[in-house]
């Protein structure tokens, strides 16, 4: 979904580049949001609270007890790294990769000798994971703390995309760092399968990972997601929805907003999706039910906006925003109670995973596996629930009492967290594609 030049998309693969481009757009968007949490002082939000209402904050933040200051912890580089300048042409044969790792932790030989293997090799290189993001500083600082392997962090501001460019890159030229592990999109990760990019490894806890969020073949998993819900500014909607069915409701008109156009956001894509499930017999299969949706809730007057923000959510209107849950919840907490504002889950919640996969030419193949193993250990997957994202493991964790109750009582409808519904590759290009031909016909941009 190439949102600069939606219009002129004809072929599926210049769609899925698109749909991967869109991808990116919505990773740097949430890391900048979280970015800019992170810079706000303890005398702001003081000041914040104190106001009788809300004005225009300059930023929109995690709770003040899990805003994450910058580290002053440097970080461990091998050797400078520099921005890849390789331009890969169609026609470049790539170098095979090396012989693949373990295919599995028991293949690996549990977590001691995976341990002692990724201790010889003595370093990891990771990329696209900025220390501000999801707590992923805390992540990394117990990953060394907990075995003596260094952690090289190369590019933490790089989303999808360039991960993908600079994964190719490394293979051609040889004073760049190897990345061992990346982070990703889904999309991504089906593509660089395709490509040969990435190696198989089925985790420990492969069981607990739910079916729709990793490759059946073991190139990619989902480590946590975002939830499809709905932001309420309690100021303005006395009744907040419950479903997308609710939303119809005559007490909303001029309420709800999207944050963008569904053809150059994927936040407000998501959402049209979410409404297709909701309403279509075919579920993700069929968007037009979900662009029917959001016809008919502008005509009638209730969807007003395609450029909400959180700054006009405070403030005034539109009061309901469907929104990614950690988002939502973050913004909760930072208002303060001023305004009180509600995270709805929906019934029938739509999920969007972030993946990790191993680099086929990772030079570190068993610390990449060792830190495929933290991620996916209850302390790793709490620590990202703290941070308000759904750790992959949350139902597995969850029956053994894992959460305490006071974590769980953060969350809306706990029980809705891992219930959720996952739109696979090819239902988010068919998506794409009739969004694209159909979107500006039934919804007035003006």
């Amino acid at each position: 979904m190439n949102m600069d030049d939606f219009d002129g998309i004809i072929h599926v693969d210049v769609l899925w580049m698109s749909v991967q481009w869109q991808g990116e757009m919505v990773v740097q968007s949430r890391r900048r949001f979280l970015r800019q949490c992170a810079l706000a002082t303890s005398a702001w939000v003081s000041a914040a609270c104190a106001r009788p209402a809300p004005s225009a904050p300059t930023f929109f933040a995690t709770p003040a007890a899990q805003v994450e200051l910058p580290t002053l912890t440097p970080r461990t580089t091998a050797q400078p790294t520099r921005t890849p300048q390789v331009v890969i042409p169609t026609s470049v044969v790539f170098p095979p990769p090396p012989a693949p790792g373990a295919p599995s932790f028991a293949d690996a030989g549990g977590l001691r000798v995976l341990q002692t293997d990724a201790e010889r090799e003595g370093v990891l290189h990771i990329i696209g994971m900025p220390r501000d993001w999801l707590k992923y500083g805390q992540i990394i600082d117990l990953f060394q703390r907990k075995y003596a392997v260094s952690v090289v962090e190369l590019y933490p501001e790089y989303g999808s995309r360039d991960v993908a460019e600079y994964l190719k890159t490394s293979v051609l030229d040889t004073n760049l760092m190897v990345p061992d592990v990346v982070e990703l999109g889904a999309t991504y990760g089906a593509s660089l399968k395709t490509q040969n990019f990435l190696q198989p490894y089925r985790p420990e806890h492969w069981n607990d990972i739910p079916v729709d969020i990793k490759d059946q073949d073991a190139y990619w998993y989902g480590t946590y997601y975002g939830i499809m819900s709905f932001a309420v500014n309690r100021s303005m909607v006395a009744n907040p929805p419950q479903t997308w069915a609710d939303l119809s409701n005559e007490e909303y008109r001029g309420y709800i907003g999207l944050t963008g156009m569904p053809t150059d956001s994927l936040q407000s894509f998501y959402a049209v999706l979410a409404a297709s499930l909701a309403a279509a017999p075919t579920g993700l299969d069929d968007i037009r039910f979900g662009i029917e949706t959001m016809r008919s809730l502008r005509d009638m007057g209730n969807l007003v906006s395609f450029s909400a923000t959180h700054e006009t959510f405070l403030r005034t209107q539109p009061s309901i925003m469907p929104i990614w849950s950690y988002l939502g919840l973050s913004l909760r907490d930072f208002a303060l109670g001023n305004p009180a504002v509600d995270v709805v889950i929906p019934a029938q919640p739509l999920g969007s995973p972030f993946i990790h996969a191993i680099n086929a030419y990772a030079p570190h193949s068993a610390a990449a596996r060792l830190w495929i193993e933290h991620l996916y250990s209850a302390e790793v997957q709490t620590i990202w629930l703290e941070s308000y994202a759904v750790p992959a493991r949350f139902s597995a964790l969850n029956r053994v009492r894992t959460f305490s109750n006071q974590l769980l009582a953060k969350f809306p409808s706990p029980k809705l967290l891992d219930a959720c519904s996952f739109a696979n590759v090819n239902q988010i290009l068919n998506a794409s594609a009739v969004l694209n031909d159909q979107w500006r016909n039934i919804v007035d941009e003006g």
